[in-house]
């Protein structure tokens, strides 16, 4: 009999924007979508809540915007759910991409159940019959003896795992305990950016490679336990004064001992052959772009597993007094990297530093200035400084990174 379908932890992402009218809605990931192991059949339904992706982050109830669907049906080839809007009165909204779609439990999925149960789950509504006649009012019986039986025993605790989805994030180090109901987590991580490289002569320096990221990964942990956090920092810039430097490579952010994700690696220094990009934090991080006349663009990291995103790279720096820099490697909800610095009175530009999802990396420094700093806790990289033919200016700072763990209890 059709009826109203549950699993734990249902949660994804929209990959496409939704406008109110829509019953159709793409999602990053249709895998979790199985119900007792098996895909959704024809007739059943669940529902979905979707929110933005701000609110969802910050943990605020009510959300900003929000609504519910009743999903209908799964094709989980194209990962393209068929909905139908503004369900249990809900007010069908718009949503970006990158804002959330969750299982919680809401009333009209306990309606369903009830209605499953009475054998409700399928067929139409029969007609309504005649309305019988009013019986007589019975007379009011004797009020009865008061029972002498003592207060019975307390009943055994409640297994449900219900609740509302939580979060904490952490900017720096730190430790998460764990609340006594929770044995599962969600880990969202990026490391820290490497720093923008900087140079004595008057050719640009390469930007700073973005961390390794990691969405929304499920991690086992101990109900009452604690768990150590590691926030990794920003790689420092090539300091003023230090000739050709490169800059400091960006720290690991963990969650545990296990999860981990690797810092993106420090712009080079300016030099006559190398003063390339530092490259993207994780297997799958971006190639620095190269040194050159005009250099190449830092690079997107890859996709490592459903989860793992490796850092995009920084631009590679100027090898001619007159040639500007090269931009910072793009992220996901951004269309460009950090600027290139711009060539100025015979001196060559530095390279952007690498973007992550929170922001674009530091732009590269113009000829005779120094680079940007990556803003803090995004995990981007700092930007290159500029050639100069005094003193060098110092390459950007890359940002340090953050953590962002999410249960329902």
């Amino acid at each position: 009999m059709a009826c109203v379908q549950f699993q734990n932890f249902l949660f994804t992402e929209i990959a496409e924007a939704v406008n109110t009218s829509q019953t159709t809605i793409e999602v990053d990931s249709t895998s979790n979508m199985l119900f007792e192991g098996a895909q959704l059949a024809a007739g059943d339904w669940f529902y979905l809540t979707l929110v933005d992706r701000y609110s969802f982050q910050q943990n605020l109830n009510p959300p900003s915007t929000w609504e519910i669907v009743k999903v209908t049906a799964v094709d989980y080839v194209t990962n393209i759910l068929t909905v139908e809007r503004a369900a249990d009165y809900s007010t069908a909204a718009s949503f970006s991409r990158c804002d959330y779609a969750t299982g919680r439990i809401n009333a009209a999925a306990l309606y369903d159940i009830e209605l499953c149960a009475m054998g409700g789950g399928s067929g139409g509504t029969g007609p309504t019959g005649p309305t019988g006649a009013t019986g007589a009012t019975a007379a009011t019986g004797a009020t009865g003896p008061t029972g002498a039986g003592g207060t019975g025993a307390t009943g055994p605790t409640g297994t449900g795992t219900g609740g509302f989805l939580q979060s904490q994030e952490f900017l720096s180090d730190g430790t998460f305990n764990v609340p006594a109901s929770v044995s599962g987590v969600w880990v969202t991580m990026v490391a820290g950016g490497g720093g923008g490289g900087t140079s004595t002569n008057a050719l640009g320096a390469g930007g700073g490679g973005a961390g390794e990221y990691v969405v929304n990964l499920p991690v086992p942990v101990t109900a009452s336990g604690s768990v150590t956090v590691t926030v990794g920092i920003g790689g420092t810039g090539g300091a003023t004064g230090a000739g050709v430097a490169t800059g400091g490579d960006g720290g690991n952010s963990s969650f545990g001992s296990t999860f981990v994700v690797l810092g993106g690696r420090g712009g080079i220094g300016g030099s006559s052959t190398a003063m390339s990009g530092g490259a993207g934090g994780g297997p799958g991080g971006g190639a620095g772009g190269s040194f050159g006349n005009p250099p190449s663009a830092g690079a997107v990291g890859t996709i490592e597993s459903p989860q793992h995103y490796g850092g995009s790279s920084g631009g590679g720096g100027s090898s001619a007094t007159t040639t500007s820099g090269a931009t910072g490697g793009v992220a996901a909800g951004f269309t460009t990297g950090a600027a290139r610095g711009v060539t100025a009175s015979t001196q060559g530009g530095g390279g952007g530093g690498g973007a992550t999802v929170y922001a674009i990396g530091g732009a590269g420094g113009g000829g005779g200035a120094g680079g940007s700093n990556a803003t803090a806790n995004t995990g981007a990289g700092g930007g290159g400084s500029g050639g100069v033919t005094g003193t060098n200016g110092a390459g950007g700072n890359g940002g340090s990174g953050r953590v962002l763990v999410m249960w329902v209890g």
